[in-house]
């Protein structure tokens, strides 16, 4: 018996970190909590201008594929790649994702029975985004736009 609780002991500390996930709620949320459902933040634009997403970024710029190396952003930010964001109902915002390229998928998702609504979502040189679930419209934002909802730009990086 105890040579199995071994194995199972080191399988588990072998194991990549286990991914967070944060909620994030307009009517209750602000930036000096934590993140979790009983205390979460606020919208996705917030959270994206506050820099709470550790991610990486190419310098120098501009670009150059003979000198510019992927860099750390925002180190020890609590959002990380594997993580999720969880948003409940409500206006979101106009959601830009610049030079955010994470070492691996952060998901960003509806919550259960909810209905976030972003006003725009601008992806420009990014990677390992994961979009389920959201509504992009304008018209709860009180206008009708002919303009792009969603922008996905791509420098071949």
């Amino acid at each position: 018996m105890r040579h199995w609780l071994a194995i199972t002991f080191t399988v588990y500390m072998s194991l990549p970190g286990i991914a967070a996930t944060f909620y994030l709620d307009l009517v209750n949320g602000s930036l000096n909590n934590p993140g979790t459902l009983a205390t979460p933040w606020p919208s996705l634009e917030e959270v994206i201008l506050a820099n709470l997403v550790e991610t990486q970024e190419y310098a120098p710029l501009p670009y150059d594929p003979a000198s510019s190396k992927l860099i750390l952003k925002n180190v020890g930010a609590p959002v990380q790649a594997g993580d999720t964001l969880i948003l409940l109902s409500g206006l979101h915002g106009a959601v830009e994702i610049d030079r955010h390229i994470n070492a691996g998928y952060i998901t960003i998702m509806a919550g259960a029975d909810h209905t976030p609504i972003l006003k725009s979502l601008h992806l420009r040189y990014s990677a390992y985004w994961r979009i389920e679930g959201l509504q992009i419209s304008s018209e709860p934002y009180g206008y009708y736009t002919d303009d792009h909802l969603v922008f996905i730009e791509s420098h071949s990086w």
